[in-house]
């Protein structure tokens, strides 16, 4: 029986609410927008429903304070919870129109999606991506040796466009520099108090009831160990203790460094660089393979700086992600589900 913060991953793809209202349908296409990822899997939404179609919206206590206080991370979450409902309407052949940041004066309302009405039938538009957003989940184990597919590489690069860029590194000498710079950043990271007092707020043991956070086997710790896991973080810096390791896990272990970049840095950049990296996690989710994001190195803006110059661009970087090929499976985090966040009860 699965665990209720577990429950939202169950989606019964063949209910959508085909006769129903506009408030039907967007409750029914807000299920695939709450099992989106975001940073420590905190997701700082918040969903409502009104007679036009869902707003999006920012719940303050679950965004980042101290590791994310220009909120990039928190509008690429944002992002990818859009991006994972834009997805699902074109397969249902819900017409939709959104509205980004549509009030100036309220900077906590990041998008409105208007539903213009179901068509009489549904086209099933993206139908891979669609049924990749239920199974996509974090990898953070060694991924095999097998090359990216340039398939792949064609795929994802349809996404760019003249103000994002997708970069792709797989040479060894290029892959080994932006390792070493991202173990750098994740060490100077964790040695903040704060950071860490902030992260073990996060994880959580194996055995969790809550709905947020990470439990101990995504990443990878003991079932056992896990139960103390929040408190060794916030007092021990880990990442210079596992050094070795995360640096063999990078150089070794790593097929490819995937890098989205925008021309500006601001928060459209950042909500669009999330609805990029949505697809692409998807795209490789589809063909099965693994994504595990890695913010540190874009978190800190000298390592950023170092990795815009590694890179040979002038874009800013704003995801960077581990992908490849992995023969260990790696179960769903917690969520919420609709219900929490519309304030309903069965």
């Amino acid at each position: 029986m699965t665990r209720e913060n577990y429950r939202a991953w169950e989606i019964d793809t063949e209910a959508f609410p085909s006769a129903g209202n506009t408030t039907d349908q967007a409750r029914f296409l807000l299920r695939f927008a709450v099992i989106a990822p975001s940073g420590h899997n905190t997701q700082p939404w918040n969903f409502s429903i009104d007679e036009k179609g869902i707003l999006l919206r920012v719940e303050r206590e679950r965004s980042l304070a101290g590791s994310d206080p220009l909120r990039r991370q928190l509008f690429i979450a944002f992002g990818c919870a859009l991006e994972n409902i834009l997805i699902a309407a074109a397969y249902y052949g819900v017409e939709v129109e959104v509205e980004y940041m549509p009030d100036k004066e309220d900077q906590d309302l990041i998008a409105r999606i208007n539903l213009n009405g179901k068509q009489d039938i549904a086209p099933k538009i993206g139908e891979r991506l669609f049924r990749a957003i239920p199974v996509r989940h974090t990898n953070r184990a060694k991924y095999e040796s097998q090359a990216i597919s340039p398939e792949f590489a064609a795929r994802i690069h349809k996404y760019e466009k003249d103000d994002l860029k997708i970069f792709e590194i797989r040479s060894p000498d290029k892959k080994n520099e932006i390792a070493d710079l991202v173990n750098e950043a994740q060490m100077e990271i964790m040695d903040r108090d704060d950071f860490r007092k902030e992260l073990s707020q996060y994880i959580k043991s194996s055995y969790t009831c809550a709905n947020t956070g990470m439990p101990g086997f995504a990443l990878e710790i003991p079932g056992p160990v896990s139960v103390i896991a929040s408190m060794l973080i916030r007092k021990i810096n880990l990442s210079r203790k596992n050094i070795k390791k995360d640096d063999a896990l990078l150089k070794l272990y790593t097929p490819e460094f995937l890098i989205v970049a925008t021309k500006q840095n601001n928060a459209g950049s950042w909500l669009a660089a999330g609805c990029a990296f949505e697809n692409i996690w998807l795209e490789a989710t589809s063909e099965g393979m693994n994504c595990s994001p890695l913010a540190a190195v874009i978190q800190s803006s000298r390592h950023s700086i170092r990795l815009k110059e590694i890179l040979g661009t002038d874009f800013e970087p704003q995801i960077f992600s581990r992908v490849g090929y992995s023969k260990k499976y790696f179960r769903h985090t917690p969520r919420f589900t609709v219900e929490h966040f519309l304030g309903e009860t069965f």
